[in-house]
């Protein structure tokens, strides 16, 4: 079962990377908020699914450390630091699984946030 989790976990990151690439090329070229927000939700979503198939596997709940954000109210700065640690999750999925459960917990971080910022339209 284990390895079905991990599994599945990689294939949910691996969708959010793309949604949230998608969102960043778009938000790039444009401001259609209602866009962005969707792929947002989306990704952020998937990587809900994920941090928990994760927690099930490792079987033990630790505590997540506190990044600090450059810049809260920057949301291409959030998606690409999204980006970044979903990219940096997938490439230890197969040696550590802490550290996986870290960075996808950092993105969903910045995911949650953009939605906040985008919510009240501070683009």
């Amino acid at each position: 079962m284990k390895n079905k989790r991990v599994d599945k976990a990689r294939a949910l990151i691996n969708s959010a990377v793309r949604i949230n690439d998608e969102a960043i090329m778009i938000f790039s070229k444009s401001s259609n908020l209602t866009s962005i927000a969707n792929m947002v939700w989306e990704a952020y979503s998937k990587l809900e699914h994920a941090i928990i198939l994760l927690k099930l596997d490792l079987g033990v709940e630790f505590s997540q450390r506190q990044e600090s954000l450059e810049d809260p109210s920057d949301v291409g700065g959030l998606l690409v630091k999204a980006s970044d640690n979903l990219v940096n999750a997938l490439n230890k999925m197969d040696s550590d699984l802490h550290e996986v459960l870290m960075n996808s917990r950092s993105a969903r971080d910045a995911l949650k946030l953009a939605l906040s910022q985008i919510e009240k339209g501070n683009l």
